[in-house]
């Protein structure tokens, strides 16, 4: 029996001991059985690995990663390892036990369950004192549930047995093959997987209440959820936009899903959005809407859940060779996943607005920190996986994606991504691999484009540009020139090549409407200014946006004559989504001192009661909660968000009632009552049964916290930034 001699040593891989070990062990198989017991806080384990040597003279590469509890026998090619080989976390071979070729290694062990969310995390239902298992495991951590080679580029099969109590389920990687049950409890046994990578391992247990469907009675559909929630849960809508991503995925991919079954759990204490276990993805429970959901709330959620479904391709098909390629796989995956929600689901365009406002927003902030950094860059060993993982390898990442597709055309893009996965399935690739893959698919489509040039000023290089227009008009009202003037922040000093869509918008005062004149794919050079002598002789028009649809990744401010008539005539803008870029071009104004943030508010207080698109209402709102939190002076803080608040509460009136409106104005009374006069206001509406009850539910909703400080706040005066 054998126990850690170092169990508080270094819990971590480095990039160059993965690498030597890669050169040497190959083949792996492992196959484990657990044996679980209700109300324990240890389990125990059979296993079993197979796997191929290539000798090697170096000792220190030789090991297995294990974080456990006890080793109660280790066997290397049927021989008994006498010396104890568990230390610093990691159980170490002789090179001289081993074979040149096929090696059989077997450990017995007795492990804890985990408490942290990584592992293999118990936890204990408060509602029913029902026990639920699951692991979890990127990118360092399955090696807390069985001893094995974790790193990405040394995949593994998988066979799972699991002993568990009855009435439990069990839930893997692959399908159920057998089950006996006998004396109250039920083995479980799974088809073997193919090769994947660690951390993508999957088994949860517990009494979860199960339904199922299929795709293309093909691919057998399971969901999951702990039954004091299952009658929260919508299981119709899940599964429709289930079936809605795989239609999408296997045709664009040109590739059919590549696993035996795909199954969607829901687990408490969860860490994360989500999680792609390859065929057993697992959920927060935030996404049960215990309440009737908004259409942004539930189209979130649809992004969540075909964000984890293209991973199954992008990340479990073809994996990363190392952790410095997880920025790849996670923007891979948002960007897929809002582009199949905008083409396959019912969500249409509020797919892009979602990521405008959240992803490419959380983007654009953090690309203009001293923080910032490029997406590219080293990850020295595992601790480091996650210190860069942020909105520059999530949101900017996805955004470069879009603007990369928007450069070569989707058919390149689509082509390239059927020559990636074919060539690579089953394998791991490089940034370098998949920038290869999209250039033979834009030379298929005729398309030349330099993916070095591309990588070196995206990838490599860290902030964020900005493009202001310079229009001369001539005499006879026609364009005489157009100038794009590019800048980029001092310390950041790259002039970028940019591919971008601009707008001609016009006022038509016999319809009091908005017309678009014309559209116009614009190559900007590396440079400070770009003319663009396609557009002149054209008839100048009264609005001009440089960032239609939303291609680019640029900050874009507006020339006097466009920002003029935007301001007369925001609201009468036909397409919400440009209206919301031009939101977005109002509030980086704010943010850069280019305009004054009081008088952004007032562009808020004065434009948003005409805003008839609840997504926008809901995120002009957050970035006026922005403002007024960051931007705006103490002295005038109260006095703003007095006005804000008077805004939201008679916006709330005006809601149907329980509308989506109704739901976003009501988090925006509570989110503004900042004074003893708005919160005396609020309070009344606390009680039960009382007119705009949905204040109180809200509140009670969002958390105990906003009921607690309106009650607090209402008994004095208090000012809500100083509440010593």
């Amino acid at each position: 029996m054998y126990q850690d001699q170092e169990q508080d040593g270094p819990n971590t891989l480095k990039e160059t001991e993965a690498q030597e070990r890669a050169k040497h062990f190959s083949a792996v198989s492992y196959d484990l059985s657990l044996n679980l017991q209700p109300n324990q806080k240890t389990y125990r384990a059979v296993l079993k690995i197979t796997f191929n040597f290539k000798g090697s003279d170096d000792q220190n590469h030789l090991f297995l990663d294990f974080v456990g509890k006890t080793i109660e026998s280790f066997k290397v090619n049927g021989k008994a390892v006498s010396e104890n080989p568990f230390k610093r976390n990691r159980v170490f071979f002789k090179k001289e036990d081993l074979n040149n070729g096929s090696n059989v290694v077997e450990i017995n062990y007795v492990n804890n369950y985990d408490k942290s969310g990584a592992g293999f995390h118990q936890f204990i239902d408060p509602v029913d004192n029902e026990e639920y298992l699951y692991t979890n495991f990127e990118p360092f951590d399955a090696h807390r549930w069985l001893p094995c080679f974790e790193q990405p580029d040394i995949k593994g099969k998988i066979k799972l047995t699991v002993k568990a109590p009855e009435k439990w389920k069990v839930l893997a990687n692959g399908k159920k093959i057998d089950l006996d049950t006998k004396d109250g409890f039920s083995t479980w046994k799974f088809e073997e997987t193919p090769a994947i990578s660690t951390y993508l391992f999957a088994c949860v247990v517990g009494p979860y209440d199960e339904f199922t469907d299929n795709y293309d009675n093909r691919i057998p559909l399971g969901l999951y959820v702990r039954k004091s929630l299952s009658k929260h849960l919508d299981k119709d809508v899940f599964f429709q936009q289930t079936k809605q991503g795989f239609g999408f995925y296997e045709k664009f991919f040109e590739y059919q899903y590549p696993f035996s079954k795909y199954d969607q759990v829901f687990v408490p204490e969860f860490n994360a959005g989500a999680m792609e276990n390859v065929g057993c993805v697992t959920f927060t429970e935030h996404y049960i809407f215990r309440d009737p959901p908004t259409k942004s709330q539930v189209a979130n959620r649809a992004d969540t859940i075909l964000h984890e479904m293209a991973h199954m391709w992008f990340g479990d098909l073809v994996s990363p060779v190392w952790w410095d390629g997880l920025w790849l796989n996670e923007s891979f995956a948002t960007y897929m996943a809002a582009l199949c929600v905008a083409e396959a689901t019912e969500f249409g365009n509020l797919s892009w607005q979602n990521f405008n406002s959240g992803m490419k927003a959380w983007a654009y902030r953090e690309d203009q920190l001293s923080t910032t950094h490029p997406i590219q860059g080293t990850v020295a060993d595992t601790d480091q996986t996650f210190l860069n993982f942020d909105g520059i390898t999530y949101g900017k990442g996805a955004s470069l994606l879009k603007q990369l597709v928007y450069v070569i055309g989707k058919d390149s893009f689509q082509k390239g991504l059927s020559h990636y996965f074919k060539k690579h399935e089953w394998g791991n690739t490089t940034i370098q691999d998949f920038l290869l893959a999209l250039s033979y698919g834009a030379k298929q489509c005729g398309f030349d484009y330099d993916e070095k040039k591309w990588s070196s000023q995206w990838l490599e290089t860290a902030g964020l540009n900005s493009f202001l227009p310079h229009i001369e008009s001539s005499e006879d009202g026609t364009i005489k020139s157009l100038v794009i003037e590019q800048e980029h922040p001092p310390e950041h000093p790259t002039y970028r090549n940019h591919t971008t869509e601009i707008v001609f918008v016009n006022w038509d005062a016999s319809k009091n409407a908005t017309t678009v004149e014309g559209t116009f794919r614009v190559e900007v050079l590396a440079q400070k200014e770009t003319p663009v002598g396609s557009l002149v002789g054209k008839k100048r028009p009264d609005f001009v946006f440089l960032n239609y649809n939303d291609h680019a990744f640029v900050k874009c401010l507006l020339d006097d004559k466009s920002e003029l008539f935007a301001r007369t005539h925001l609201e009468k803008l036909s397409d919400p989504f440009l209206r919301q870029l031009l939101w977005d071009a109002y509030y980086n104004m704010a943010r850069d001192g280019k305009m004054l943030s009081k008088h952004y508010l007032a562009l808020v207080t004065d434009k948003i009661k005409f805003e008839t698109d609840p997504k926008l209402i809901q995120t002009i709102l957050r970035r006026a909660s922005g403002t007024l939190s960051f931007f705006i002076p103490d002295a005038i803080k109260l006095e703003e968000s007095q006005k804000l608040f008077d805004l939201s509460l008679e916006s709330l009136k005006k809601s149907p009632e329980n509308s989506e409106q109704a739901i976003i104005w009501a988090r925006s009374a509570i989110d503004f009552a900042k004074t003893k006069e708005s919160v005396a206001t609020l309070v009344p509406f606390l009680e039960p049964g009382k007119k705009l009850g949905i204040i109180r539910w809200i509140s009670l909703r969002d958390g105990p916290l906003s009921f607690i400080l309106l009650l607090g706040i209402s008994r004095g005066p208090r000012n809500f930034w100083n509440l010593s």
